[in-house]
């Protein structure tokens, strides 16, 4: 209350310490490696850029057929600006169930019924 009714403007400025707000700082981040040593370890960063559910049949080789696995998660991943693109599928836990990357040599062989085959 003094600091309000009193005329020395400093303790007035001061005020209540416990009643002033301070701003959160932001974390400071860790320090970076050279450029040469950055250049090597990073890697280009992907982002989702469509998913969709889906029912997954898996090719068994030995006995020439298709065995269902069940629905799950499927995403195109990539990176426009390294033209780096990922066919990614996973289960209702998030693990990676099957993953090929989209490329020249990648071959999508669309079928009747909205069924599609890759190899990977």
């Amino acid at each position: 209350m003094e600091a309000l009714f009193s005329m020395d403007r400093e303790k007035a400025n001061r005020g209540n310490v416990s009643l002033q707000y301070s701003a959160p700082k932001q974390p400071r981040p860790a320090s970076s490696p050279s450029s040469g040593q950055q250049a090597a370890t990073d890697t280009p960063k992907v982002s989702i850029l469509h998913a969709v559910p889906v029912n997954l049949f898996l090719y068994d080789s030995q006995s020439a057929e298709y065995t269902q696995y069940g629905q799950v998660g499927s995403a195109i991943l990539g990176n426009r600006t390294s033209m780096a693109y990922q066919l990614l599928f996973y289960n209702a836990n998030k693990q990676t169930v099957c993953m090929t990357h989209i490329n020249d040599s990648f071959t999508l062989t669309v079928q009747p019924d909205n069924y599609a085959s890759f190899v990977d």
